[in-house]
């Protein structure tokens, strides 16, 4: 999939130039999307594969959905299939939308992404979706954010999205809607919308557990201006304006698996184990 997403950098590139400069955000993600799925389905085909991939590099195949199972083949890709999707995290994440928190282990993860992979019949629609939600979201912070600050969008933005690291976004993961959900906050924020803010950080606080994270940054940031405006009011007001929606967002995670577990605390003793 890494060779693939490098594939696409080139031609996304003189696809862009192709376009306005209004509609190339737009459209980049679905021309993405298209060449994505075209390059996939050819790798499938044996022909092509041995003709190509498999002088480069050698696919890398899980087996039992255990990545320490996994290993090197010489084979063509398989085909995209629902049942196939569910690999490593991903097998995790079904387990959770179809059946809850009946495994300790599970608890690691929080409920918000599970219940849109269920949404989707977790098939690989899911592909498309997170990989829009986050070209979406990147489209939001570049909005907001500004020309002093990106000068140059549209090539900033095609190449955020053809990185080979973006497959992490087309993968049954949670890391496009935690992205996702940030950026809402991240808008709220830097329009002084403290609803908007609210929300955001309460649904990305029920996707990944980011309290300990998230709120440690914030008040490092805030410490360090303290050290430098010695005015304590804004580590105070940080707090006042972070904390809520991070703990109830948390909460809500936790009374969900408690529902099935009988315990609160789960997702924080199986980090320890």
């Amino acid at each position: 999939m890494l060779t693939q997403t490098t594939l696409l950098q080139n031609f996304l590139y003189l696809t862009a130039m192709q376009l306005s400069p209004s509609a190339k955000q737009v459209i980049l993600p679905f021309v993405y999307l298209a060449f994505f799925f075209g390059i996939y389905t050819a790798f499938t085909n044996a022909t092509i594969y041995h003709a190509t991939l498999s002088h480069v590099i050698k696919p890398y195949k899980g087996l039992n959905n255990m990545v320490e199972e996994g290993r090197r083949v010489d084979e063509p890709y398989e085909e995209l299939t629902n049942k196939r999707l569910q690999h490593w995290d991903a097998r995790t994440y079904y387990q959770i939308g179809e059946y809850g928190y009946y495994q300790y282990y599970t608890t690691a993860f929080f409920p918000l992404f599970p219940i849109l992979f269920k949404l989707t019949g977790f098939s690989w629609l899911i592909i498309i979706i997170n990989f829009l939600l986050f070209a979406l979201s990147l489209r939001c912070l570049f909005r907001h954010l500004g020309n002093a600050v990106i000068k140059d969008k549209t090539l900033v933005f095609l190449l955020l999205i053809s990185l080979p690291s973006a497959f992490v976004f087309l993968i049954p993961y949670s890391e496009a809607l935690f992205f996702g959900c940030f950026t809402i906050s991240i808008a709220g924020f830097l329009k002084g919308n403290k609803y908007l803010l609210f929300t955001g950080l309460l649904l990305a606080a029920t996707t990944r557990p980011i309290v300990t994270i998230v709120l440690l940054s914030i008040v490092s940031a805030e410490v360090i201006r303290l050290l430098y405006t010695r005015k304590g009011k804004a580590l105070l007001n940080s707090l006042v304006v972070f904390l809520p929606p991070m703990l109830a967002g948390t909460f809500i995670a936790a009374y969900i698996q408690y529902l099935d577990t009988g315990s609160f605390f789960n997702f924080i003793t199986v980090q320890k184990d």
